[in-house]
């Protein structure tokens, strides 16, 4: 039945955002499951791209949420961080290297990652991170602001994506 499928979906890199979306979601009042939103983890930045097509092309609208892992300047991997950042924003129209951190129509790009951009402070792994959150964010006055601009982009969201396959020459 139609109810089965989603009719937006968010699409993240992992565990984290998985466990904390929802509890932001819940603190601000927003049922994004009624709303028909569900939050897909991809696996890893590098599988983005390849979610966002294949979603689109079942003419589900996305909005991808993902880490622009500032921090790996000038180190080992920070070619390979600037080419998954490619992967994505060039789907957006965007010849950045980096995100600007900023909610756009379709997408977040942290500039660094969403460990920074929680206020709890410090580094922590999914579920760490998340029971830090819980204990941290206790009430919608305390969700950072980009989780209440994410949700106005979700509405505005359409129903339904256009192809991305038939954009592309």
């Amino acid at each position: 039945s139609e109810a089965m499928f989603a009719r937006k979906v968010i699409l993240v890199e992992g565990e984290s955002e998985s466990l904390i979306l929802p509890y932001f979601f819940d603190l601000l009042g927003y049922d994004y499951i009624a709303e028909g939103v569900t939050i897909v983890r991809c696996g890893g930045k590098s599988e983005i791209d390849r979610f966002y097509r294949l979603y689109s092309e079942f003419g589900i609208p996305c909005f991808v949420i993902f880490d622009g892992d500032r921090q790996n300047v000038g180190k080992g991997d920070e070619k390979s961080t600037i080419d998954k950042n490619h992967g994505i924003l060039k789907m957006f129209g965007c010849a950045d290297d980096f995100p600007d951190g900023t909610v756009h129509e379709n997408y977040l790009g942290f500039e660094y990652r969403l460990e920074e951009n929680l206020s709890i402070g410090g580094k922590a792994k999914a579920l760490k991170l998340y029971i830090r959150t819980k204990e941290a964010i206790t009430s919608a006055d305390k969700v950072p602001a980009w989780v209440s601009e994410v949700i106005e982009k979700l509405k505005l969201l359409p129903n339904e994506a256009e192809s991305v396959l038939l954009k592309e020459d």
